[in-house]
């Protein structure tokens, strides 16, 4: 996957190791089987993820108001979109998408 794809959907800056250390904090975290996770600069946070019922990634980014969640398949074609303005709900919604 080229992560020049995602460009368009990377707007706004935010603290990525920040939030992926709220990430971690989840009790279902372990469950998601993140392979690893990297940055995309001060914009974006990709989790590489590989499960029985998913392989691909999620992108997480913030457009200075919401947060954003990506499911993005191997192609790198964005999958399915939610946004929520606390990471508390991130959670949630992974499990929700790493469910299909």
């Amino acid at each position: 996957m080229e992560k020049f794809f995602l460009l368009p959907y990377v707007k706004s800056s935010f603290n990525v190791n920040e939030v992926f250390k709220s990430i971690q904090q989840f009790p279902q975290f372990k469950s998601w089987n993140i392979q690893k996770h990297e940055s995309i600069g001060d914009r974006g946070l990709l989790l590489h993820i590989r499960t029985p019922f998913f392989h691909g990634y999620i992108l997480v980014v913030f457009d200075g108001e919401n947060f954003y969640i990506r499911k993005v398949n191997k192609a790198g074609m964005v999958m399915l979109t939610n946004k929520s303005k606390y990471v508390s709900i991130f959670g949630i919604i992974f499990d929700l998408y790493l469910a299909d």
